[in-house]
């Protein structure tokens, strides 16, 4: 039986940019882009909507009224993907954000299509990362064995393993 395939799910994004207005205007063109957007005004906030909200990316400003963004910037990075949105920004601030763990960084104004390919990036990167520290971990689990794979068959071979594999026969 055929249904219609379900909608995709939008993106969610976490705007963190302590200026209401622009605030406000940034959230409605990511949720003209398609995604699914919620603006926030501090650290603080930030980290409230983040177990609530569970962002795909974040967007981050700089100079935050209850935090530096580069302080916060290592703490919110465990959390998902950021891009830097910053009025004020410098090559040295941009390779400092990178090491701190942004994905990706931006100085304002960005157009929307900047804003969206940027976003679109780090969540894309963020997967791959994450698939390929999957496979990385099965690669060193099958290798102790000399098997890699995750067919029916292979596991079923892995089972057997497991069961004979302290008996005390030939």
């Amino acid at each position: 039986m055929t249904g219609k395939p379900k909608p995709e799910r939008k993106k969610r994004i976490l705007l963190i940019e302590d200026d209401r207005t622009l605030n406000r205007l940034m959230t409605d063109q990511l949720n003209r882009l398609g995604f699914e957007a919620r603006g926030v005004y501090s650290r603080d906030d930030a980290l409230s909507s983040i177990r609530e909200f569970v962002p795909a990316a974040a967007i981050l400003d700089m100079p935050l009224p209850d935090s530096d963004g580069m302080t916060f910037l290592p703490e919110l990075s465990e959390h998902c993907p950021v891009v830097i949105l910053t009025a004020y920004g410098s090559i040295g601030q941009a390779v400092d954000a990178v090491k701190s763990g942004a994905s990706e960084y931006l100085i304002k104004p960005a157009s929307p299509q900047s804003l969206e390919l940027a976003v679109n990036r780090a969540i894309d990167n963020a997967a791959l990362k994450k698939s390929a520290e999957y496979w990385q971990s099965k690669a060193e689990q099958g290798s102790r064995l000399g098997m890699v794979g995750e067919s029916v068959s292979i596991n079923r071979v892995r089972d057997i393993i497991d069961l004979v594999a302290n008996a005390d026969t030939t």
